[in-house]
This record gives structure tokens, sequence and C-alpha cells, in this order.
């Protein structure tokens, strides 16, 4: 299994860090450092965009939620930008 670590887009100060979410097999291929993805955030698994700023294929959670979907497979955000 393959791991993302994102940053989610509006999310209040405290919670801005980056957060870790495994990778479905459909997706594997597409997604890539600056892709922007829609993820379960929180308790109430509220979808949120984020975007990917690492990848791995080992993580140390206990529990990882699946990312959702992607946005756009040719959309992503460039090195200058991230």
């Amino acid at each position: 299994m393959k791991y993302v670590m994102v940053h989610v887009f509006d999310v209040p100060y405290p919670a801005d860090r980056e957060y870790t979410y495994s990778i479905p097999e459909e997706y594997e291929n597409i997604v890539a450092v600056g892709s922007v993805v829609i993820v379960p955030f929180g308790k109430s698994n509220r979808q949120k965009n984020a975007v990917v700023t690492n990848l791995s294929d080992k993580c140390e959670c206990k529990v990882v939620k699946p990312i959702i979907s992607v946005m756009n497979e040719y959309f992503w955000l460039d090195a200058d930008m991230l």
C-alpha cells in the first residue's frame, strides 16, 4: 500500500500540519507531489481539498483513511507553488 502526506486547505492554524492518507489502488498511478486531492477530514470525515506534499511506501500510523478522489489528474502545484 502507498501513502501520501497532505496539507489540508482551509483549516484553522492549530490543525495546519501534514496528515497521512492511503492511496486507493485506482489512484496509485495518478497521484503525485503537488496533486490536489479530496480527503475525509476530522472525526466527521468532512470532505476537504488538500495538496499532496510527499509520497511514501511506509506509514507508522495505526489508522489511516484513504483519499476520496483526485481533483483533476492534469492539475497540480509545481515546486515553486508548493
